[in-house]
């Protein structure tokens, strides 16, 4: 760190003159005030030689403020950095002082402690001009904006944690915001805090104690209004208890980002931002080195199918990140389509892209796709996804998931891809729904594929639900919310896992990356790491948290029973899957005994034309073969109601 900065003495503008002419006259008259503090004798207080001290001590101190670097800096803006680089001024330009003056004249008709008295002195005036006028500022644009009609009534707010964050919000908040803002109080678990004050606010104990206080300030006259998270690195336990909290007396809670990245700036970060529902449900997101990704897509022509979904176009988004030498964007949706292409072409406009309106089923289309653009890496996110959907509408599901799926990885190795990567999903695993068991199908014909490949590597990744995709349980309970209830959970014990969009999308490419550095992998599933799974219920709970009502008294959540197709709990790998662990952060991998390509080949033959032929309980069957494992919800709840009677009627009969 420099403790000078020798380049400010080259460039002063007019403003900096006048303060240093400011600062020149405070040390000078505060030099002068203490020598005739020390000697009051009249002679001496009108000397020449006092006033040549005084000037010389003016001097060298304002020339000190230069080579400092506090003559430049904005009063407006004074803070503790600039009134540490005063001191450092003052104190170095007593000593030059006191060195100079028993060089010239040894100390003639100069008190010792003058130099030192004289620093306090001018410490406390120069230091007290710059706050001084830094308050008169704060409170003149008040009034200005107070005259505009530009102010807001006053807010009444409690923070949560006495830190560095929360003493720069308070201060700047009352320095350049319009917001008026009053802290009635500051929680914080810490013993040492309590009773303590921060800029004037009081810490009055802990977040239990909320609604306590909360009460005390009613009768007061002054509610909170909101509850500000000050740690911006609040983990979701704390988060989640805090608003937990905070809904027992409907407060609104918010979070404040980090403060210390602006320090003077009039900017939104500065406003807290609100609680996501990530912020209660989540985990530490994994990272991942982006470099790798650059040099994984560098001057790629990159497919995706799917891409207007919530996966796929979250993977179109960040290979456009990327800047590939071409993205192709596979939809079956018009609407979706566009949407994605109009997102890429806006954040990325010199990018080439393609969209295309297909559908994967269709052979002949993707033979054109194909054929046309050469695609080096494909990612395949098409799939229908909505289990009780798909649990009527058995044969489609088969048609896209099972057979779309084919078509596209033949495509890739026919057409001399290096990569192909199947998005499949945790319903994957001992499924008892239509869906989940076709995503198995196509798992195992790609692990086929990926054995007897000579010029494709073939890859899956299997993962949970993710947060706020379409069709998710998120976007309903905000409709339900919105419409006042009541939230409908299937089961209260039903619990899935869950991770963000953004963080599975970035798994999905480390995890691709490594499956393509690492040959011996071939013909295993990568299986992302998703944490602990969370009850539904507990989400439905927090939502309703969220928007500041009571679970239960406010807002009720409705059990309304098991849907087609649905599992109490999901698996991310299966019994006759061997974990086998990456040493990667994020995920690992699954080895489950994949079949000959050849016989898969054939299976998928029958299947399609079973599909074509609209012979649902023929392809049905056939679907069974392929995935063994396959339980159909109708067939487990028939044997676990057969199962319960039969227990009903054994303790009967006792």
């Amino acid at each position: 760190m420099r403790f000078f900065d020798t380049r400010s003495i080259f460039f002063l503008s007019r403003r900096d003159l006048i303060v240093l002419a400011v600062d020149f006259f405070c040390c000078a008259a505060s030099f002068w005030l203490a020598h005739n503090i020390i000697w009051p004798a009249p002679s001496f207080a009108d000397d020449p030689v006092v006033l040549a001290y005084s000037a010389m001590f003016g001097g060298i101190c304002a020339i000190g403020t230069i080579i400092a670097g506090t003559n430049g800096a904005a009063w407006r803006y004074t803070s503790l950095p600039e009134l540490v680089g005063l001191l450092r001024a003052i104190v170095g330009g007593a000593l030059v002082f006191t060195v100079l003056a028993f060089m010239l004249s040894r100390g003639f008709a100069l008190p010792r402690s003058a130099p030192l008295l004289a620093s306090a002195f001018a410490m406390m005036s120069t230091a007290g001009l710059r706050i001084s006028y830094r308050m008169s500022r704060e409170r003149l644009g008040l009034v200005k904006r107070q005259l505009r009609g530009e102010t807001t009534p006053l807010k009444n707010i409690a923070l949560v944690g006495a830190n560095n964050n929360a003493d720069m919000y308070i201060r700047q908040t009352r320095r350049i915001t319009n917001l008026r803002l009053n802290i009635v109080g500051i929680f914080d678990d810490r013993r040492k805090w309590q009773g303590s004050k921060l800029q004037g606010a009081r810490v009055v104990g802990d977040i239990s104690e909320l609604s306590e206080w909360q009460g005390r300030w009613e009768r007061q006259g002054r509610p909170a209004k909101q509850l500000v998270i000050t740690d911006p690195n609040a983990s979701h336990e704390q988060i989640a208890a805090i608003v937990a909290e905070a809904a027992k007396v409907r407060l609104p809670v918010r979070q404040l980002q980090d403060l210390s990245k602006d320090m003077h700036g009039e900017k939104q970060e500065f406003k807290p931002r609100d609680i996501r529902i990530k912020d209660l449900i989540g985990r530490p997101e994994v990272e991942m080195d982006v470099r790798l990704l650059g040099r994984f897509l560098k001057k790629k022509t990159v497919l995706i199918t799917g891409a207007g979904g919530s996966i796929g176009s979250e993977i179109a988004k960040q290979v456009a990140a990327r800047k590939p030498q071409k993205i192709i964007l596979v939809e079956h949706s018009e609407s979706a389509l566009y949407h994605i292409e109009q997102a890429i072409k806006e954040n990325w406009p010199n990018l080439e892209l393609a969209g295309s309106l297909a559908d994967v089923r269709d052979t002949a289309r993707m033979a054109e796709l194909f054929g046309k653009f050469k695609p080096e890496i494909i990612f395949h996110a098409a799939a229908l996804k909505h289990v009780p959907l798909m649990e009527v509408n058995r044969v489609e599901c088969i048609r896209t998931n099972v057979i779309g799926t084919r078509v596209v990885a033949d495509m890739a190795e026919k057409h001399g891809a290096n990569v192909f990567v199947m998005i499949s999903t945790d319903k994957a695993v001992n499924p008892v729904s239509v869906m989940g068991a076709t995503k198995r199908a196509a798992e195992a014909y790609v692990q086929a594929k990926d054995k007897s490949s000579e010029t494709t590597r073939y890859l899956t990744v299997r993962f949970g639900n993710v947060l706020d995709s379409n069709g998710s349980v998120l976007p309903l309970f905000r409709r339900q919310l919105r419409n006042g209830g009541p939230l409908t959970v299937t089961h209260p014990d039903i619990e899935r896992y869950f991770m963000t969009i953004s963080e599975a999308v970035r798994l999905v490419f480390k995890a691709s990356i490594f499956g393509v550095d690492n040959p011996d992998l071939r013909g295993a599933v990568l299986v992302l790491d998703m944490g602990k799974p969370i009850r539904i219920y507990e989400i439905a709970e927090r939502m309703i948290q969220l928007a500041g009502f009571v679970p239960g008294t406010d807002i009720d959540i409705e059990i309304i029973g098991l849907r087609a197709g649905e599992k109490l709990h999901e698996d991310l790998f299966a019994a006759d899957e061997p974990r086998v662990e990456t040493h990667q952060d994020g995920f690992a991998a699954a080895t489950p005994v994949t079949a000959n390509e050849k016989l898969m080949r054939k299976l998928l033959d029958d299947l399609e034309r079973y599909a074509h032929a609209r012979d649902a309980e023929a392809a049905m069957n056939l679907l069974g073969h392929i995935v063994p494992n396959y339980v159909p919800d109708s067939d487990l709840r028939r044997a676990q109601d057969t199962k319960a009677n039969h227990l009903q009627s054994g303790s009967g009969s006792n």
